[in-house]
């Protein structure tokens, strides 16, 4: 009986203490958590709007929404884009939603990452009929928007470059290439420039402390060589 009691008086001890380090530790995480993304020079909210443009020629607009997950809406004459994105911590996507209205029909693409099995599957619904993609790589696959996330997120230096890996366009060098000064309608900015090798995806970030995206270039399945100029921010 003794022993029984001293048993349940340690065990108690034990689960008391077991307890505490959880707290403890949720704790810590939490706040290392809340600090990190007060480092970040985006926050839940912002919003950054766009001219968008082919060929020079001003045919809409977008914005780029940053959340629990980053929103990208564009709006041309006839064309309509709802693009949903979710990424790990690391900015590697985990899934991409597109709700497209196109000359008034809809298409639907589900994208579902497993970084792990270094593999995307594509689900693409028009006109009621789904069509199914399995793309498998050798390494992990990045996603266009994230990407600019995470150069948003660091301290960029001319001449870095790094390999990125895009689901359907393969792989590819990205390099800050300039340091430069561009002009948008909602000012002149000092911004460096990060281009893909070959060209595939081009963006300028602001050399300031908002670091923000300040023009866009990208080779897209429905507008070639568009690109999303910044108007406003907020």
């Amino acid at each position: 009986m003794r022993n029984e009691k001293l048993r349940d008086k340690t065990e108690g001890k034990l689960f008391h203490c077991s307890i505490v380090l959880l707290l403890f530790l949720s704790s810590v995480l939490s706040l290392l958590s809340s600090v990190a993304f007060a480092d970040l020079p985006f926050k839940k909210g912002e919003t950054v709007s766009y001219r968008v443009q082919w060929k020079g020629i001003h045919i809409g607009s977008a914005k780029l929404i940053f959340g629990d997950e980053i929103i990208l809406q564009t709006h041309t004459l006839n064309f309509r884009d709802v693009e949903r994105i979710k990424g790990d911590a690391d900015y590697y996507p985990l899934e991409v939603s597109r709700d497209i209205r196109l000359f008034g029909r809809s298409i639907q693409i589900l994208e579902k990452y497993d970084q792990k099995k270094r593999s995307v599957e594509i689900l693409r619904k028009t006109a009621g009929r789904t069509s199914r993609q399995v793309i498998t790589s050798d390494a992990k696959i990045h996603h266009p928007i994230l990407l600019i996330y995470y150069c948003r997120s660091q301290e960029l230096k001319l001449g870095e470059s790094w390999m990125i890996n895009l689901p359907l366009a393969g792989k590819y060098k990205m390099e800050v290439t300039k340091l430069e000064k561009i002009k948008t309608p909602a000012g002149k900015y000092l911004a460096y420039r990060i281009e893909s090798f070959p060209s595939e995806i081009k963006f300028w970030i602001s050399a300031d402390e908002k670091r923000l995206p300040l023009k866009i270039e990208k080779n897209d399945s429905f507008f070639t060589h568009s690109s999303f100029v910044m108007t406003g921010f907020k």
